[in-house]
């Protein structure tokens, strides 16, 4: 084909509609929008130069500048679009960005820091008392509602692979974050030198309507329960422990069949008590009864390790998954139409890719204000928004009901 023939014909398509039939759901690189200028539009969330029709579909963004914009077509229309001032984004961003970036230069290993960006001064409150200090990686932090004393008031979690898992008050005076309890892991059994030594914590999840209970993943692969109300002492001469301004109880009540290797992330269920969620290295996503020792059910979606899960905030039979290989994995386990109750689907009924083929989902969370959103971060740094279809939001009629046959079908398994 001559050149004057093929620019014809480049010319002929360019013209034509652009259809996009595929369900993969709209997602929104933060790196974009932080470096581009707002887009305003009427109908729509971005500006595109296809022609694409907006009367079916349920939102459309830019997912990288080298890709498609894609649609979802055939779901009900939802008023539910994102407002954001992108001048006060970006100052926001460029205001807070140097603070950050000048404490990370410092190199804080196993440090703790609290920010208020609504204050001129943001850092409000760091470790003082040097001996509370982690001796090891931080795993995870989170914020809980105080347990014991006031529930309108917050406190925060950190775990370590020191073995610790610590509640902090994250109001404090003088800028000193305050530890106000303390739990350690020790290993069992085995020989006396092993005996008594840290077991890491890497993740850890509070029950919804029991806010003293709460289950923790290790990276031995070991898993337990724990309670805020536990007075077992610590059998162990671990270093720094008999230092600390609080000393440190035993919080385990249960264990649970662990993992072949280490557990990265746990979840309780916001829609009943007793189911919770794990992940590990051993790419298993696995579903517990609190009542049961033994885990209920396991998908094994083979894209390696996963990284991350959650429950979703508003179907309570939606999880989400962050893998290795495969990116973000939504499973919905409604029973389909003809099928038995007790079989649940096995593959993720959705696939969102992360920011290159490289890259490992390694954090995600739902909003729970705004529970069609999904945030998504990689290895690579880049964090996801996508914004999910009304399917995966909106509950069936039935779907508590399913749960609750779902729970106690994990006693027999």
């Amino acid at each position: 084909m001559s050149k004057s023939n093929r620019d014809e014909a480049d010319s002929e398509i360019n013209r034509k509609p652009v259809v996009f039939n595929d369900e993969t759901l709209p997602v929104i690189s933060c790196k974009e929008i932080v470096q581009k200028d707002p887009v305003h539009s009427v109908n729509a969330s971005v500006q595109t130069k296809f022609e694409v029709q907006l009367a079916d579909a349920t939102c459309q963004s830019i997912k990288r500048k080298e890709r498609e914009i894609q649609v979802d077509f055939g779901e009900k229309p939802v008023n539910d679009d994102i407002d954001i001032d992108m001048n006060r984004f970006n100052k926001f961003l460029g205001r807070i960005e140097p603070i950050v970036l000048h404490y990370l230069d410092e190199n804080l290993e196993r440090e703790i820091l609290v920010w208020d960006f609504r204050e001129q001064d943001s850092l409000i409150a760091r470790i003082l008392e040097r001996q509370d200090l982690h001796r090891d990686s931080v795993t995870s932090l989170q914020w809980i509602r105080e347990p014991k004393l006031s529930k309108k008031k917050f406190i925060l979690v950190s775990t370590s692979q020191d073995g610790k898992i610590l509640l902090w008050n994250p109001l404090p005076s003088k800028n000193n974050l305050k530890l106000t309890d303390a739990y350690f892991v020790a290993t069992k059994g085995g020989s006396s030198k092993s005996s008594g030594k840290p077991m890491g914590v890497t993740s850890v999840t509070f029950n919804n309507e029991d806010s003293e209970t709460f289950i923790f993943g290790c990276d031995s692969g070991h898993l337990y329960k724990g309670s805020l109300n536990s007075v077992s002492s610590v059998q162990s001469r671990e270093e720094g422990l008999a230092d600390m301004s609080v000393q440190p109880k035993n919080p385990i009540t249960m264990s649970y069949q662990s993992h072949d290797s280490p557990i990265y992330s746990v979840s309780f269920s916001p829609f009943n008590r007793h189911l919770f969620l794990t992940s590990a290295h051993d790419g298993q996503i696995r579903i517990y009864s609190q009542l049961f020792p033994n885990f209920g059910r396991c998908f094994a979606p083979a894209q390696g390790a996963i990284f991350t899960c959650r429950w979703s905030p508003s179907r309570p039979l939606v999880l989400a998954a962050g893998s290795e290989h495969g990116g973000t994995l939504i499973y919905d386990l409604e029973p389909q139409e003809g099928t038995s109750d007790s079989l649940l689907p096995s593959i993720p009924v959705q696939e969102l890719p992360s920011s290159d083929k490289r890259s490992s989902i390694i954090a995600l969370e739902f909003n729970d204000k705004t529970p069609n959103i999904l945030a998504c971060g990689d290895s690579a740094g880049a964090v996801m928004i996508w914004k999910l279809a009304e399917r995966f939001t909106t509950a069936q009629n039935d779907e508590i009901e399913n749960l609750q046959i779902l729970a106690k079908s994990l006693g027999d398994s």
